[in-house]
C-alpha cells in the first residue's frame, strides 16, 4: 500500500484572529509588529488567569524562540494547560512535540491522546495525522477502519493527503470492504487538482479494469498528466503502452523517448527496456554496446533479468568494448546521481 508521507505542521503562528479582551489583543498585536517582549507581558498575566488564547500564543512565543531563545519544556507547560481547557491549536501542537519528539521525549501514546482530541474538534491535519498513526500501529492497534474514518473526515474538508489515501485504502480493501469507485471518486478529487501520485494510481485502475472494464485509452490520459510532472513510473507506463501498442500497434520511437525520461528518473524497468531497444534495435539503431550500458545500469538498480541480458550481450562485445560499455554507465550513473529518484530498499547505501 502506498501511501502519502504524513507531514505534520507545528501551529508557532501567532492567533491574531482573537478578539476577546483589550489586553489580549494589544499582546498578539505586538507580537505580530515583532515586539515580543511586551507581547509576553501583556500575555503573561492573562494566561496565569486561565485564558486559553494568552496561553497558546505564549506557547508559540516560547516554542519558536521570538525571545532570542526557545524555551521547548515552558511552551510545551503552556500548550498542555490550553489544550486541557480544550484549545484546539494547542491540543495539534502537542500532538506533534510528542510524535516528533521535537522539544520533549518522543511519546507516541501522548502524541495519539492530543491528535485525538484535536481531530474530534475538527482540526484537519490533526484528523490525518490520527487516522496515519492508525494506519501504522503508533500509540495505538493498527486500524486501517479507523484511519479511513478520520481520513474522511479530513477529505470532505477538501485535504488533498486524506483524499489520496482514502483511494489507496478502497482500492486495496485492507480494513475496509474493497470499493473502486469509491476509491476513483477520492482520486480523482485530488488528481484533478493535480495530485501527481493520484493521476498515476488512477492510471493503473483503469488499464487494469478496476471496477469497470479496462480502458487503457483513459488510463494513459491519467499515465501522461502524473509524466509530464516527472513521474518515473507513469513515464515507464506509457512507454510500455506505445512499446505494446493500445491498438495492437507498437511504436517504438514513443516507447523509446518515454523510456529514456523514465530510466533518468532511475526506474529500474525502463532502463531494462532501454537495453532490449538497442540490443534488438528497436525504433533505433542496433547498438550492442548502448545494450550493455542499460542492462548494466538495470542490473546495479536491481533488475533480477538485467543480469543474464548482460551475460548475453557481452558475447556480441570484445573484452575492451565490454570495459568501454561499463565505464559508459558508471559516467551515466555520476551524471545523473542527483535527479530525483526513488530507492527499492531501505538497505543503506552509496552511489
Amino acid at each position: 500500500m502506498r501511501w502519502v508521507t504524513l507531514l505534520l505542521t507545528l501551529i508557532v503562528s501567532i492567533n491574531s484572529a482573537v478578539a476577546l479582551a483589550s489586553p489580549l489583543e494589544n499582546g498578539l498585536k505586538k507580537a505580530s509588529e515583532g515586539d515580543f517582549k511586551t507581547a509576553v507581558e501583556l500575555l503573561e498575566p492573562l494566561a496565569k488567569k486561565g485564558n486559553s488564547d494568552a496561553q497558546y500564543n505564549l506557547g508559540a512565543i516560547y516554542y519558536s524562540g521570538k525571545l532570542g531563545v526557545a524555551n521547548p519544556a515552558k511552551a510545551i507547560k503552556l500548550f498542555n494547560t490550553a489544550a486541557e481547557s480544550g484549545h484546539v491549536e494547542a491540543a495539534h501542537n502537542l500532538g506533534y512535540i510528542f510524535y516528533m519528539g521535537a522539544g520533549a521525549k518522543r511519546d507516541l501514546t501522548l502524541a495519539f491522546k492530543w491528535f485525538s482530541q484535536a481531530a474530534s474538534a475538527g482540526h484537519i491535519e490533526s484528523q490525518v495525522s490520527l487516522a496515519t498513526l492508525y494506519v501504522n500501529g503508533q500509540g495505538v492497534t493498527k486500524d486501517i477502519s479507523k484511519a479511513a474514518y478520520w481520513f474522511e473526515r479530513a477529505a470532505e474538508k477538501d485535504n488533498m493527503q486524506a483524499a489520496y489515501n482514502l483511494g489507496i485504502i478502497f482500492s486495496s480493501g485492507e480494513g475496509v470492504e474493497k470499493d473502486y469507485q469509491k476509491a476513483k471518486k477520492w482520486l480523482l478529487a485530488v488528481a484533478e487538482k493535480g495530485h501527481v501520485n493520484a493521476q498515476f494510481y488512477l492510471g493503473n485502475l483503469y488499464l487494469n479494469g478496476r471496477g469497470e472494464k479496462a480502458n487503457p485509452i483513459v488510463a494513459k490520459q491519467w499515465y501522461k498528466k502524473a509524466a509530464n510532472a516527472g513521474h518515473a513510473e507513469a513515464q515507464y507506463a506509457i512507454a510500455m503502452l506505445d512499446f505494446i501498442g493500445i491498438d495492437g500497434q507498437p511504436d517504438y520511437e514513443a516507447a523509446l523517448a518515454m523510456f529514456h525520461k523514465s530510466a533518468n528518473g532511475w526506474d529500474r524497468n525502463a532502463q531494462y527496456y532501454l537495453g532490449h531497444h538497442y540490443y534488438y534495435g528497436l525504433g533505433v539503431k542496433k547498438e550492442m554496446m548502448e545494450a550493455y550500458k542499460w542492462f548494466d545500469l538495470a542490473a546495479a538498480n536491481g533488475h533480477s533479468d538485467a543480469h543474464y541480458m548482460r551475460s548475453i550481450v557481452a558475447h556480441h562485445l570484445t573484452e575492451k568494448q565490454v570495459d568501454t560499455a561499463h565505464k559508459n554507465a558508471l559516467q551515466w550513473f555520476d551524471a545523473n546521481h542527483d535527479n530525483p529518484h526513488k530507492h527499492y530498499d531501505l538497505k543503506p547505501h552509496s552511489h
